[in-house]
């Protein structure tokens, strides 16, 4: 008899969209490969309730229960882990994510899970279950991972990593109804629909003190081969007519070559298929022979993280790139027809009002078509969490701060929370009623770009509503 797999992506609590599981995609892939039978549950797009919840895990009746934590969703997560424990206490529970990943030990005893996974879970996951399904009583060998022997808790230091990311199955699609995801990170206009994500690469070598996706990927960087990537590609418009791929890369021009590779691979089988970088590349890989790939190829935005329009403050996060190269790859990217999507942080340790102000006014004049602005979030992992937690006890930390539509509740800079969330507040309505933005906007929504209505109103209340009232 198969054993039976649930993966579970939790109820997105106060969050503008929901995207599309791509993680929990490549886990079942490979369990199926093995031949486990697998199920996932999306609470972001379907109906939750406590009641609800423990009705179709029974009814699942799985050997083994995998969840997906971040931060922000931690204390839902735990909350559902806590249900099953009370009344279906049949099944294995196995954690991972960005916030396992970080606090590993931590979250394996607070959230009474049985094992604790660090890093790319998809080739360690199908063994911890083999083991666990043959009760086989050792678990000492597998790097990356926290579990319970008997009443202790053991943890095998190390990060698991995927090298030959070829190797890998694609994700299935299939277990989830791809039409349901045309959210884009950070955009509230898609080109076409249905829009897929894809990965080309995993792993950031780079040090931003803000960022904690090496404690996923790692820093060693690694990439699928062009081929293997237009063969998802050319595989997602067969099965699925998609007309759109957002590019979810940490740094999909980490390394141009690899890049432009894909982009020649693409325009070779003559995919009509439009493309954008939906969390964003490094301004400082970009050049003129690039972005003539990238537009051939049917690229029509691309993001990057800004963050900052002060030289103290960039060198201080470690992004090594002065305002003059900005101001340049910006235009130069404008120059090519291509959209520009710019992500600014507000309340970087150290900041001062004279520096935001000189980040907003940079953001509003800059020629940029669209702008996001974030509170700092210290997530786990990052150097500037281990700054400020490191030696506290995580008990007492409320985790549901660490959302980015809950506004301002860390007081990182040299500015109050509160006179933060004024500004915060200003600089999306000083920016975005700029008269080239406006008409910028309106342009998307004559030429019938498509509009994600719901995303607009979600993110007007958490951006200005939600921060008045606090």
């Amino acid at each position: 008899m198969k054993l039976k797999i649930l993966l579970i992506s939790s109820p997105q609590i106060e969050s503008i969209s929901a995207t599309y599981p791509l993680g929990l995609c490549y886990i079942a892939a490979v369990l199926k490969e093995r031949n486990y039978d697998v199920e996932i549950f999306d609470y972001s797009k379907r109906p939750y309730s406590a009641k609800l919840f423990l009705q179709e895990v029974k009814k699942s009746n799985p050997d083994f229960i995998g969840f997906t934590v971040y931060s922000c969703f931690y204390n839902a997560i735990k909350e559902m882990i806590r249900i099953l424990r009370n009344e279906f206490d049949m099944a294995k529970i196995i954690i991972g994510g960005p916030h396992v990943s970080a606090l590993p030990a931590y979250s394996l005893e607070d959230m009474h899970a049985d094992f604790a996974v660090v890093g790319e879970a998809e080739l360690v996951m199908p063994e911890i279950i083999r083991r666990a399904g043959e009760r086989c009583a050792s678990f000492d060998d597998i790097k990356g991972l926290a579990y319970w022997s008997g009443n202790s808790l053991k943890f095998n230091p190390g990060c698991n990593l995927v090298l030959d990311l070829d190797r890998l199955p694609f994700p299935d699609r299939g277990i989830l109804p791809i039409n349901s995801y045309n959210e884009t990170i950070g955009h509230i206009f898609i080109a076409k629909t249905p829009v897929a994500p894809i990965l080309t690469s995993r792993g950031c070598p780079h040090h931003c003190i803000f960022c904690s996706t090496h404690v996923i990927h790692g820093r060693v960087f690694r990439r699928r081969s062009a081929s293997n990537v237009v063969d998802e590609i050319e595989y997602l418009i067969r099965k699925y007519n998609v007309k759109e791929i957002n590019f979810y890369d940490d740094t999909f021009s980490e390394s141009p070559e690899h890049a432009i590779d894909i982009c020649k691979e693409m325009t070779i089988r003559k995919l009509n298929i439009s493309w954008r970088t939906a969390v964003g590349l490094r301004l400082s890989t970009i050049n003129e022979e690039l972005l003539g790939y990238f537009k051939a190829s049917g690229c029509y935005q691309l993001s990057f993280g800004i963050e900052s329009f002060s030289e103290r403050l960039l060198s201080q996060i470690r992004k090594p790139i002065s305002k003059f190269q900005i101001k340049e790859k910006i235009e130069l990217i404008r120059r090519c027809g291509i959209e520009t999507l710019g992500f600014f942080i507000l309340g970087l340790p150290t900041d001062t009002e004279q520096s935001i102000w000189e980040t907003i006014n940079f953001a509003r004049n800059s020629g940029l078509d669209f702008i996001i602005f974030t509170p700092l979030i210290p997530f786990p992992g990052s150097a500037i969490f281990e700054d400020i937690y490191n030696s506290k006890n995580k008990q007492l930390i409320n985790w549901d701060h660490f959302n980015f539509n809950y506004g301002f509740k860390f007081e990182l800079s040299k500015i109050p929370a509160a006179k933060l969330r004024k500004i915060y507040i200003f600089s999306y309505l000083y920016c975005h009623f700029a008269p080239k933005r406006i008409i910028k906007i309106m342009m998307n929504i004559l030429f019938l770009r498509k509009i994600n209505f719901l995303k607009i109103i979600k993110s007007f209340y958490y951006i200005i509503i939600k921060n008045l009232c606090n």
